[in-house]
């Protein structure tokens, strides 16, 4: 029975080492855990507050940008309200007085065109008429001439 003792003696001594050892890395890994959680927390505090920094940064910028967007929109509005005006007063009328010109410089051009057309056609039946007139005078010089020679005068 006092082997029996002494193993439980033996056997509690190496449980109480092995309590101690796993007390001892216990107590490792919960320093490390807290060193690794510390630096994660730094770093998650910094990055937060570069994503602070950068978050207003692009605020700021997105705020001037639209600013400068509704200056150009406005600026925008005002140029084309000028230009609405401006087309409705000034070129308009002149656009309306360009095409009335351009429509009256066709006709003048095609009352040209028709009155060279007419002059064309005057002067080809005046060279049929001529032609034809001067056929009908040929044909009757040649019938006096077979009658024979001079004839009177007539009354003088």
């Amino acid at each position: 029975m006092f082997r029996y003792f002494e193993r439980s003696d033996q056997r509690y001594e190496e449980l109480q080492k092995e309590a101690l050892l796993k007390a001892k890395e216990y107590q490792h890994t919960l320093e490390e855990d807290l060193r690794v959680e510390k630096e994660n927390r730094l770093k998650k505090a910094k990055l937060t507050q570069q994503l602070k920094l950068l978050l207003n940064k692009y605020d700021k910028d997105a705020g001037e940008r639209t600013k400068e967007l509704n200056a150009l929109d406005d600026n925008l509005r005002a140029r084309q309200e000028e230009f609405d005006e401006w087309k409705r007063t000034v070129f308009d009328p002149q656009e309306k007085k360009y095409y009335e010109a351009i429509e009256e410089r066709r006709l003048d051009e095609l009352r040209a065109q028709l009155q060279l057309v007419r002059a064309f056609m005057m002067s080809r039946a005046a060279r049929v008429l001529q032609r034809a007139w001067r056929s009908v005078a040929e044909r009757k010089r040649k019938m006096r001439g077979r009658r024979g020679g001079r004839r009177g005068k007539g009354k003088k």
